[in-house]
């Protein structure tokens, strides 16, 4: 662990995570990666009569699309809170209303894709487990959806 000592939150940008200090970690939209293929394979599943053995072959192959996106979503998550574990002695997280945020209906598929929620548990488990200060950040407000707004 090196000696420096970087405060810094986390904005929710439209594109990734932006910490302050540390550049910007371009978040890989993994449901939008598979969003195509998920559909397809959905539809196919839809029109396959019930109780049916070709359902049951879909509906496998709808999941395994489905797991593959979890799968790859979480290895991100604990990629990244690993390596702000690794580099950092203080870690100030923005409390932000992710359900303001998905009313939103033009960004609400990349907010939910980035699962702020999960992240922020892998970061504070972490950060617990090598004994490294988490601090809450700023608090929004009421209904206020957005980060920019809270900070008023």
């Amino acid at each position: 662990m090196t000696n420096r000592k970087n405060f810094f939150f986390f904005p929710l940008k439209r594109g990734g995570f932006s910490p302050q200090f540390l550049g910007k970690y371009e978040y890989p939209k993994h449901f939008l990666k598979h969003e195509n293929n998920l559909k397809r394979k959905q539809k196919k599943l839809a029109r396959k009569e019930k109780g049916s053995n070709l359902r049951k072959r879909y509906r496998k192959l709808v999941a395994k699309v489905s797991e593959r996106v979890s799968n790859s979503r979480q290895d991100f998550l604990h990629k990244l809170s690993a390596k702000l574990v690794r580099e950092n002695q203080t870690v100030v997280v923005e409390n932000l209303h992710i359900l303001g945020m998905v009313c939103n209906h033009k960004i609400a598929k990349s907010i939910s894709d980035c699962r702020w929620g999960i992240f922020v548990n892998f970061l504070a488990y972490k950060l617990e487990r090598n004994d490294i200060d988490i601090l809450p950040g700023l608090k929004a407000r009421g209904f206020l959806p957005s980060p920019s707004s809270s900070a008023g």
